[in-house]
């Protein structure tokens, strides 16, 4: 009987029974309609064909992935293509059970003994059938996993199951982009940059922070906003705190080191130092000048 659990995706800790790479999927199960008892991920190195999914066709190239949970049926349309292949669990609650579960001829496919189905109330797009093109970069931690399956240590288990993880992580954000209109999900995150820096460059802020704030990845939020703004955060933060130290200095009463201190610069010496850098002329030159 299959039983439907629901997870939350920081609970899961993937199994990786197998990883393998495999070029005879067309003459092995061409136009056969199959279902697997674990999880599956496929990603093509190489060639091209399709695959349906519950009745649905969807034509693959290299960088193409495929992810779904056990009980999914599908096939191949044409099998010309070389594919990487991860057999998992999402948990590590059947691990006492055989390492290798083959494809099963739908038609000759129970239930008994299924693994659970999850739903994933926080990450809906994990309750059905995934499919990515160019996802590139993913594939090589995808290469990456497979062999570290082959590596029969007492930490394979756990190193696979963080490397999966985080792969799944990874296709769960490039799926959502491809939810968006073309362009706009790496343009939504950099304006929530923006805005948030804008809002509060005034503080004592770091990159780190605006990363805890807006509960992004610090790595990946530094590089998508580095892809649209062609600056980094703390190149833009530092433009904002002396654009507003410039207008201060031409227009307030206030001391150097007041003026400094209300723009975020704690650091006086550092302030002076940044500012002549990217001036040309010190806090002091600046403001006789205007």
């Amino acid at each position: 009987m299959v039983m439907n659990m629901e997870l939350k995706l920081q609970d899961i800790k993937p199994f990786v029974r197998q990883g393998i790479i495999r070029a005879d999927i067309g003459a092995r199960y061409n136009n056969i309609f199959l279902k697997t008892r674990d999880s599956r991920l496929f990603y093509v190195t190489s060639g091209r064909g399709s695959i349906e999914i519950e009745g649905i066709i969807y034509n693959l190239t290299a960088g193409s992935l495929v992810l779904f949970q056990n009980g999914t049926e599908y096939r191949w349309v044409i099998g010309d293509m070389r594919i990487s292949i991860i057999n998992f669990d999402f948990t590590f609650d059947a691990i006492h059970m055989p390492n290798r579960f083959a494809p099963i001829i739908s038609e000759k496919y129970d239930n008994a003994n299924l693994l659970p189905i999850y739903n994933f109330p926080d990450f809906p797009l994990l309750n059905k059938p995934i499919v990515l093109s160019e996802a590139f970069n993913i594939g090589e931690r995808v290469y990456e996993l497979i062999v570290e399956t082959y590596i029969k240590d007492d930490l394979r288990n756990e190193l696979c199951s963080n490397l999966l993880k985080s792969v799944i992580i990874n296709i769960i954000r490039k799926a959502e982009e491809k939810n968006l209109p073309s362009g706009k999900s790496g343009a939504l995150i950099t304006k929530k940059i923006i805005d948030y820096i804008q809002n509060h460059f005034t503080e004592d802020i770091n990159n780190d922070d605006i990363a805890e704030h807006l509960n992004f990845n610090i790595s990946y939020m530094n590089r998508v906003f580095k892809k649209y703004t062609k600056t980094t955060i703390h190149s833009f933060l530092l433009e904002q705190r002396l654009s507003f130290v410039m207008e201060k200095l031409k227009t307030e009463a206030l001391t150097i080191s007041e003026i400094a201190s209300i723009s975020g610069f704690k650091d006086i010496p550092h302030f002076t130092k940044i500012f002549k850098k990217y001036v040309g002329k010190t806090p002091t030159e600046y403001r006789n000048s205007n």
